[in-house]
C-alpha cells in the first residue's frame, strides 16, 4: 500500500538522522517530501533546556500549550484564526486547509508540540476526514523528537 510505504520511508530517514538539533528541520522536509504536503512547519514546547533557544522551540502561549493539551485527535479542516497559521510560510496566507497534529512525549496526556500542515487546495484537509493516519505520522514524530526532551519527559513509548 503507497501509504504505508511512505510512512515507512519517513520512519526510516528519522532513524538515521544523528544530530538531533536537526531533527524538526529534517521531520519537516520529510513530511512534505514523502507526503506532498505545501507547507509544513514544527514547533515544539517543553524541550531542554540546552535546546530552548532554538528556532523550532520559539515561545508558545500558556493557553495555547493548553488548548493542544485537550487535542485528542488531529484537526483537519479549513484554514482558521489560530495562532498556529502564522507559523507557516507567508503566515500561512496560501492555506486554505490545514492539519493540526499534537505532539507528545511517551504517554505524557500533555503536548509538547505541534506539526501544522497546510495546502492551497480547501479539500486536502477536511472536517470529519479519517486521521488515523496523521496519528501515525504524530507518533513517529513524536518518538524522533523524544531526544530534545528533558530526559524525565520522554518516558516510554505511547499507549494506543
Amino acid at each position: 500500500d503507497e501509504i504505508a510505504d511512505r510512512l515507512a520511508r519517513f520512519t526510516r530517514e528519522l532513524l538515521i538522522i544523528r544530530d538531533a538539533v536537526e531533527m524538526p528541520q529534517r521531520i519537516e522536509v520529510a513530511l512534505a517530501d514523502q507526503f506532498k504536503v505545501p507547507q509544513v512547519v514544527l514547533r515544539l514546547w517543553r524541550v531542554a533546556d540546552e535546546f530552548a533557544d532554538q528556532p523550532f522551540a520559539a515561545p508558545v502561549d500558556a493557553d495555547m500549550r493548553r488548548y493542544f493539551d485537550e487535542m485528542t485527535v488531529p484537526y483537519c479542516g479549513l484554514k482558521n484564526d489560530l495562532v498556529p497559521m502564522t507559523w507557516l510560510p507567508e503566515k500561512g496566507a496560501q492555506a486554505r486547509s490545514v492539519a493540526l497534529l499534537p505532539l507528545r512525549s511517551g504517554i505524557s496526556p500533555q503536548a509538547s508540540g505541534l506539526i501544522v500542515f497546510g495546502s492551497p487546495d480547501a479539500d486536502r484537509f477536511q472536517n470529519g476526514m479519517g486521521t488515523a493516519f496523521l496519528d501515525r505520522i504524530s507518533e513517529v514524530a513524536s518518538a524522533a523528537l523524544a531526544r530534545l526532551m528533558p530526559q524525565d519527559k520522554a518516558v516510554g513509548p505511547a499507549q494506543s
